[in-house]
């Protein structure tokens, strides 16, 4: 490993413990006594893929931050659309010149321009050290992988499926759909298949966005505002009503 690598590693794991043992806990502590009606972290949601419309590109992993929180200001430095995420990605147009036009993976866009890049800057790209030995996790992983998902659609992560990792999304301030960084090649799979729906949880929330949860549920879905009258289907309501 080279050591550039390992620095960033290193400063990650910090980062992350630091957020874990003393910033989180005191963030959390604070939530109690200012929201009361806090979603749990661990709870999953259906939305639909045609309701998301955006996407995070910032680095969650050079934050402290953990799934269940809220933060208010200015997110759009951090979000494009769908439309945008998806118009040029390698990894998202690699999958489906493989899947839907049957193209070999080293010969696909995801090989030929992204893969290249990261073993230069990494020496290893998800554990292996060579093309070869990539194509072959590719085949092993990712090909059985969507054979899956066609069968049995995307799971949810829940002690039944400890092998399964969540799915995450932000909501933003005004109830939008933001895709994080977690669980790609599922999501785009399931564009692949037409999957109307798929299994979430929410890693953060927009401030703005959990004040509306709280007026929502604060009144049990019953007599709300008229300008919240919107909110009600949102699945981030929706299943907490039910």
């Amino acid at each position: 490993m080279n050591v550039k690598l390992l620095s960033k590693k290193i400063r990650f794991l910090l980062r992350k413990k630091t957020g874990e043992y003393l910033v989180s806990p005191l963030i959390k502590l604070r939530y109690r006594f200012r929201y009361n009606h806090l979603a749990d972290p661990e709870k999953t949601i259906k939305i639909k893929i045609r309701d998301i419309g955006y996407w995070y590109t910032g680095n969650r992993y050079d934050e402290i931050t953990f799934p269940g929180e809220i933060r208010g200001g200015d997110w759009s430095a951090n979000v494009v659309t769908k439309e945008e995420r998806l118009r040029d990605r390698s990894g998202y147009i690699g999958i489906r010149q493989h899947f839907e036009e049957g193209v070999s993976w080293p010969e696909t866009r995801l090989f030929k321009e992204k893969h290249p890049m990261l073993f230069q800057e990494n020496g290893r790209v998800k554990g292996t050290a060579s093309t070869e030995e990539l194509v072959q996790y590719y085949e092993n992983h990712y090909d059985r992988l969507f054979e899956k998902v066609r069968q049995d659609g995307v799971l949810p992560a829940s002690p039944e499926h400890p092998d399964i990792s969540p799915l995450y999304i932000h909501i933003g301030p005004e109830g939008e759909l933001i895709y994080t960084v977690d669980g790609n090649h599922r999501l785009y799979f399931s564009m692949i298949l037409n999957i109307e729906e798929i299994p979430v949880r929410v890693w953060m929330r927009h401030k703005k966005w959990q004040e509306i949860r709280e007026q929502i549920l604060g009144h049990n879905g019953k007599s709300v505002p008229d300008e919240l009258q919107k909110y009600l289907e949102h699945p981030d309501i929706i299943t907490e009503l039910k």
